[in-house]
């Protein structure tokens, strides 16, 4: 699927069209009628729609407010798998997060090093977006999950989040330095996209860092 930059005013707009359409005299169901609007706006189908927005998600995370203490307190259980190394290339480094499934043929072990226990920094993030997202039918319209499910259900789904993604570090001469190459070092490395990345701690806006998106 060609992801298209969408917003969540873009969804609740088709969302609205689509009720309208159900609400006039005829036998139209929802699910057809989000269906017809979807593909009106260019999508290839309602399903590609909530994808694209989740992507857009992920690729503006500096929206997303501060994880809440109780879930960084989770985190903190585990920090004695964490390492100095580790730290320190979360601290000054870039860290690439690629969904799990495709870095088995993806990643070349000769330019990437893997960094396991990268998931207790990095995954901080990953909780925010999962707590924090509006991007499914909610059963509470315009809720967020960390507004309608209590801790433990969020922290299951945070932990299953979590698991769809490897994270490694590019290693050797040509390691990227600054956040302006990375566009082009990736296009000729790799053959599926990070679907985050990490630079000196911060998780960086991929819609204006990976313009092939």
């Amino acid at each position: 699927m060609q992801h298209r930059y969408t917003t969540q005013s873009a969804v609740d707009t088709l969302k609205k069209t689509a009720k309208k359409a159900v609400k006039k005299p005829s036998s139209l169901k929802l699910a057809t009628a989000l269906e017809q609007e979807a593909k009106k706006a260019g999508y290839e189908d309602y399903n590609h729609l909530t994808q694209c927005f989740k992507k857009t998600q992920l690729m503006e995370l500096g929206w997303a407010p501060p994880l809440p203490e109780e879930y960084v307190v989770w985190f903190a259980r585990y920090n004695s798998q964490l390492t100095k190394h580790t730290q320190s290339i979360f601290n000054n480094d870039f860290i690439f997060a690629f969904d799990v499934k495709d870095s088995d043929e993806n990643i070349d072990l000769e330019r990437f090093e893997e960094i396991p226990d990268a998931w207790l920094l990095c995954g901080q993030d990953i909780a925010r977006l999962e707590l924090f997202s509006v991007y499914e039918d909610e059963p509470s319209i315009g809720q967020c999950a960390f507004d309608i499910y209590s801790e433990e259900d969020n922290m299951e789904r945070i932990q299953d989040e979590l698991m769809n993604y490897r994270y490694f570090r590019v290693i050797g001469a040509n390691a990227p330095q600054k956040a302006e190459v990375i566009s082009v070092f990736l296009k000729d490395k790799v053959f599926f996209y990070p679907r985050l990345i990490w630079h000196k701690g911060v998780c960086l806006n991929l819609r204006t860092l990976l313009k092939h998106y």
